[in-house]
């Protein structure tokens, strides 16, 4: 049976070279000693698609497909700074098929000589010179550089739009030029844009605003009317609007035609695009052909409106989960209610209930709306109830958070190197039952603030970079009047791995105080660890400070991890791992717990969905884990 086959797949591969010999291909060969391998390949990739048109023609067309190709060598060498290179391009036939083999000198590639760039409209006045001067400074393509068809475009392209950008939205290119010598391979750049007049910023005008009110969009700019034009400005204008959960969709342009088209009413106290101006599917976009700018030619200054257009989200949200945790909690079931507003007030309210084996929880949020700095408040309530390990906590509290998260736009610095800060206030009451041993309540009051740096080439599938975070907290117990306090600090760095590896080490650190009195502080506030987050091949939560019958919160804790992953293609991988570390009470009694194995990694827009298999060396024993995200 098995040579049956193997003779039926030997007779089909036989075939299909038939098939192949008997209509005929066209094999090409570009020889060069001199070309660049990116030349080459854009040069040969542009005469392949001369080459497949072959197959099908006669003689005669066949000739003219031929010269076709020639002139498809020498214009891709053209683009590329080549203008008086030697091709020789050689046709032999086989049969039905055909080799073409085309031999390049390539000659001296083309130097810019010469840079001439002229402004004209209102940047040419006297008070502009400075601005004129550090846009020729920062030309892309200056002399001495290399002249592609691919720079030149980009250069003019740059430079247009870091005029637009500032003061002459209405800019345009009215002359480019670029003469070529081909004796001495030198060109001669020539450049006029006209400014156009001078853009001031005029009233703002709102649409698509229905249940949430229009003067929202006032919180998020410092914006004043007459003001120059400004795209940045803009732009962060439109960031603030978009990360707020009250839009799905939210644009800001200025308007060059509004005697015609703005005044309209676009959306009619609907999303309708009755006009056929907007285009409503991920990013807003405006049809710039129907907007006649040379009716601004002869101006020095003109006041153009400014149109906010939103996309409100839906006021009401109902979101439910069930999921499956990797420890003794088991299946997970979550829902969340959100509502955008209340009682005609812009804030967000959020409410859900959370149940597992383990866990339960309830919880009320109100999120009011961000800040244009981009602070965001918020406030909730909080019952929730956990037994594991033999301790049993049961929490009713009530919270403030303000946290920075801020946008790229403005909290990036050169490096994009961002940093997100918060602070929470937590007044709690808890009842803490540690089996065979004690059971008391403990109301507190805990202050938290939390800084962290993030430098990663990707949020959330990183493969270059470093994210570091500290938190300090200082809090009170109500009932004894005993001050305590807690710094902690994390750390993950990525490095890439040839092609397709990614290095990751992580490091955390805690400490609290008092360290000898765990008891008389909050559990959420001691260190416990172990799972698929932290230490691997161990029970979640299952390491920290052992009381009669029960695991509580350590004083100390230190954990570090290495780790590599290997993917296959962009989505699926592999990984080994190795992780260790303890949470104690005294540095002499730290026994470090140790972890290691293998795991396979998907990567989603979500971040990596982990599925590891670890053994733990203190217990030896195997444990399953999986998670979804970068573990920081």
């Amino acid at each position: 049976m098995n040579r049956f086959i193997i003779n039926i797949f030997v007779i089909l591969q036989f075939l299909i070279m038939s098939f192949s010999y008997a209509f005929g291909h066209t094999e090409i060969l570009i020889e060069s000693e001199d070309l660049p391998r990116e030349v080459v390949d854009a040069t040969l990739n542009s005469v392949r698609s001369i080459a497949k048109l072959i197959e099908d023609q006669d003689g005669g067309e066949i000739n003219r497909l031929r010269r076709r190709a020639y002139d498809s060598v020498m214009t891709s060498l053209a683009a590329d700074g080549y203008f008086c290179p030697v091709v020789n391009f050689d046709v032999n036939n086989k049969g039905c098929n055909e080799k073409w083999k085309i031999s390049i000198i390539s000659g001296k590639r083309a130097i810019v000589s010469k840079v001439n760039l002229r402004f004209t409209g209102r940047i040419s006045y006297s008070d502009y010179e400075d601005r004129i001067e550090k846009l020729s400074t920062s030309w892309a393509l200056p002399v001495s550089n290399v002249f592609t068809n691919n720079d030149w475009a980009s250069a003019k392209k740059k430079l247009l739009d870091s005029v637009t950008s500032r003061d002459f939205l209405l800019a345009k290119i009215t002359n480019s030029e670029a003469k070529i010598d081909t004796e001495t391979s030198e060109v001669e750049l020539s450049l006029v844009i006209d400014s156009g007049p001078l853009v001031l910023t005029g009233e703002v005008h709102t649409h698509g605003f229905v249940k949430i009110p229009s003067s929202l969009v006032c919180r998020y700019t410092n914006y004043k009317e007459n003001k120059p034009f400004n795209q940045d400005l803009l732009d962060d204008w439109q960031q603030y609007l978009q990360s707020t959960k009250f839009f799905s969709g939210a644009f800001i342009t200025i308007d060059s035609m509004h005697d015609n088209l703005f005044k309209k009413n676009i959306f009619s106290g609907s999303h309708e695009d009755k006009y056929g101006l907007f285009n409503f599917d991920n990013n807003l976009t405006i049809n710039s052909s129907q907007l006649n700018l040379s009716s601004y030619d002869n101006k020095d200054e003109v006041t153009l409106p400014v149109h906010v257009i939103v996309i409100e989200s839906p006021l009401k949200q109902m979101v439910s989960s069930i999921g499956i945790d990797d420890g003794a909690a088991g299946l997970r079931f979550e829902s969340v209610y959100k509502q955008n507003m209340l009682r005609d007030f812009p804030v967000t309210l959020s409410s859900g209930v959370g149940v597992d084996r383990l866990h339960k929880r309830l919880f009320v949020d109100i999120n009011l709306l961000p800040r244009a700095n981009g602070k965001r408040d918020s406030f909730g309530v909080l019952w929730d109830t956990s037994d594991a390990h033999g301790l049993k906590v049961t929490r009713s509290a009530f919270g403030f958070t303000r946290s920075n998260n801020g946008y790229n736009s403005i909290y990036q610095d050169k490096n994009s190197i961002s940093y997100e800060t918060s602070y929470q206030s937590l007044l709690a009451y808890d009842y803490i039952d540690v089996k065979h041993d004690c059971n008391f309540s403990l109301p507190t009051v805990t202050n938290t603030f939390s800084i962290s740096r993030v430098h990663v080439d990707s949020k959330y599938n990183p493969k270059k970079g470093n994210i570091s975070a500290m938190s300090m907290a200082i809090g009170l117990s109500l009932n004894k009047i005993i001050p305590y306090a807690r710094i902690k600090f994390r750390s993950q760095y990525w490095w890439p791995i040839f092609n397709n590896g990614v290095a990751t080490l992580r490091a955390e650190f805690g400490k609290i105080w008092p360290s000898n009195n765990q008891i008389l502080i909050p559990d959420d506030f001691g260190f416990r660890i172990g799972g698929a987050r932290s230490i691997r091949g161990y029970t979640y939560q299952s390491i920290g400070s052992q009381r009669g019958f029960a695991v509580v919160g350590a004083s100390m804790m230190s954990v570090v991890s290495a780790e590599y992953n290997h993917y296959f293609n962009e989505r699926f991988g592999y990984s080994y791992f190795i992780d260790l570390g303890d949470a104690f009470n005294f540095v002499n009694q730290m026994r470090l717990a140790l972890g290691y194995g293998i795991g396979l990694r998907v990567r989603t827009p979500a971040g990596p969905l982990s599925l590891d298999l670890a053994y733990g060396y203190r217990n030896h024993d195997l444990k399953l884990h999986f998670s979804l995200g970068i573990v920081f």
